[in-house]
């Protein structure tokens, strides 16, 4: 990151990414533009530049719909400001001042058809965040690298060795259709005591 100026953390969940992030966005001066996936996912950041940092404020924005945090340092300096969108947030950046860091948390979400224009935000530095970096169902993940760096410790070989990364079973049962699938749920959850059911819609 330091080398280039941009940089895609890959590393396993729970390795520290987030971490990465508010270092880069707190220890470089400016104003920094953070993109999240999600509400709570903003909430989340806020609370732990919270904590983190000496003293923070926050305030939340509409039109756009945006969170602005400032962080202050020890002597109770304004150290950055911080701007926090979501992927679907709209926002003519052709109006908007370059930013000093991009940071894009589940960056996988970035090539998608709506998030993709946030890739053209200016900035001087790129930094994206996510376990599953270059991994979507549509092919689009090779764009990621493009879009805000080299993928660094995409490579979880010496972890899963080493044990700190488990190795899950994973069964993949087939159906028929729709009432196929409600009988091996129903099984499932005989045998469980505590299951949770991913799912598209809650209709299925």
């Amino acid at each position: 990151f330091v080398r280039s100026g941009a940089m895609t953390a890959a590393h396993a969940m729970s390795f520290g990414k987030s971490t990465r992030g508010m270092m880069a966005l707190t220890r470089i001066a400016g104003r920094h533009r953070l993109v999240v996936d999600t509400q709570l996912n903003r909430e989340q950041w806020i609370e732990k530049l919270t904590q983190h940092a000496p003293r923070v404020e926050a305030k939340r924005c509409h039109k756009p719909s945006k969170s602005i945090v400032k962080v202050f340092d020890s002597t109770g300096a304004l150290r950055c400001v911080i701007e926090i969108y979501t992927y679907q947030t709209r926002v003519k950046l052709d109006l908007e001042p370059p930013w000093v860091v991009g940071c894009f948390d589940e960056v996988h979400r970035l090539p998608a058809a709506l998030a993709h224009r946030h890739a053209f935000a200016r900035t001087q530095y790129r930094l994206g965040l996510s376990a599953t970096a270059d991994m979507r169902a549509d092919g689009r993940g090779a764009l990621v690298s493009k879009m805000t760096g080299a993928l660094v410790g995409d490579d979880w070989t010496d972890q899963i060795k080493s044990g700190v990364v488990k190795r899950i079973p994973v069964n993949v049962i087939l159906v028929e259709d729709r009432e196929h699938k409600h009988e091996v749920v129903g099984e499932i959850l005989k045998r469980h005591e505590r299951v949770v059911v991913l799912c598209e819609s809650l209709e299925d």
